[in-house]
């Protein structure tokens, strides 16, 4: 049984989003640490640009530092390569050709790279139109690039916005440091020549690393963590998320506790919003008793892995059945007395994965995960965390 009372990191979305606004006014500074490696690339990458005057970045597999970066460089005049691991690559990357055409920016993708020629935005399009479907990332990298232009940027407003959850956190996020837009019924207008008024921002803990260890507290372990009482990250939503399961917990003066649980109710939940959790969640109801039932999962094809299809194999390899369909997945809890198969599972580079496989080896140490440092995209500390060797 594992105990922990350390600081979480702080939020990859938030420092993310953070480090781009940074490289636009270096006198902002930033509160609070994390050594996620989607942040790590992020960071290395503007600095070799900035102080290095390097224009060839290797970015790893984050999804979030290509978008965010991509439209950041765009802002300037030259050629940029962004390289970065195959798999990258072949997740939905073309609306990023989409609007640089429309800020007059030529772009080109590889299967390994995309190289950027620019010589700053000049808009071909009085409206710019930003693909939505597959991704909310899109729209924010264009309104977290939007900082300080000659001229007024007008955006399409579409009806719905993929994950408009992180959306919204990239709007709240840059509302209160000062960025201002007129939003209209069809468009927003974000306005010229804009800066920042703070001086420092603060990142609040990772929600979504923090959802991964309250899960696993509910099986085996006891925390005591740092928690807002307000927060726009999409994961918060995890204490409802275990009020609906019968999951007691404490809040108080900022500081969440929860221990282990001796039962959990089965649920019902559209994870439209909060994909990330859906490995870690799916895991957990396998130790609650009756079918949990889980919509809204569509978009998790263009996450790092298969992340729908690795989840019911996860869980068919510990001994739980399932059922999936394009949209859903559900789960036959056995209740907390519920022992896992001993298997090996290989969680296909994707982080989240082994996160919710961890949650099987809490409850049977036997149980094997191959390349346990993917972990390191989102929460390096994981594992000693937890109390498991890798």
């Amino acid at each position: 049984m594992f105990k922990s009372e350390l600081p979480l990191p702080a939020s990859k979305s938030l420092y993310n989003r953070a480090l781009i606004v940074q490289s636009y006014f270096p006198e902002l500074k930033l509160v609070g640490e994390t050594e996620a490696e989607d942040v790590v690339y992020l960071k290395k990458a503007l600095d070799d640009w900035k102080i290095r005057k390097q224009n060839s970045f290797y970015i790893g597999e984050g999804g979030t530092t290509l978008r965010f970066l991509t439209l950041r460089l765009s802002r300037e005049s030259g050629t940029f390569t962004l390289r970065g691991d195959p798999s990258l690559f072949k997740r939905p990357q073309s609306p990023l050709i989409q609007i640089l055409s429309q800020l007059g920016v030529n772009a080109t993708l590889f299967s390994d790279s995309l190289v950027i020629e620019s010589k700053g935005w000049h808009p071909t399009s009085a409206l710019i139109q930003v693909p939505h479907q597959e991704s909310s990332q899109f729209l924010s990298s264009l309104f977290l690039s939007s900082w300080d232009l000659p001229f007024n940027l007008s955006i399409l407003k579409p009806h719905h916005v993929a994950s408009s959850s992180y959306f919204n956190l990239t709007l709240n996020f840059l509302s209160h440091l000062g960025l201002k837009w007129v939003e209209l019924p069809n468009q927003w207008i974000i306005e010229k020549n804009q800066k920042p008024s703070k001086s420092v921002y603060e990142i609040e803990p990772d929600l979504s690393s923090a959802s991964a260890l309250l899960m696993a507290a509910c099986l085996d372990g006891e925390l005591n963590i740092p928690w807002p009482k307000v927060s726009d990250q999409p994961d918060r939503m995890i204490l409802d998320v275990l009020k609906k399961m019968d999951v007691p917990y404490s809040l108080k003066d900022n500081f969440l506790q929860i221990k282990k649980v001796s039962s959990l109710q089965k649920i019902e939940l559209n994870c439209e919003e909060t994909p990330d959790l859906l490995p870690c969640l799916a895991t957990l109801s396998c130790f609650a008793q009756g079918a949990s039932y889980f919509s809204g999962l569509s978009r998790l094809q263009f996450k790092e892995s298969q992340r729908l299809e690795n989840t019911s194999q996860l869980l068919s390899l510990a001994g739980i059945k399932t059922h999936i369909t394009t949209d859903s997945l559900t789960v036959y809890g056995q209740g907390c007395n519920f022992i896992p198969n001993d298997f090996i599972f290989d969680p296909s580079q994707d982080h989240r994965m082994a996160m919710a496989a961890a949650l099987f080896k809490l409850k049977n140490p036997q149980v094997v995960i191959l390349n346990p440092e993917v972990v390191k995209k989102s929460f390096p500390s994981f594992w000693s965390l937890l109390g498991i060797n890798y």
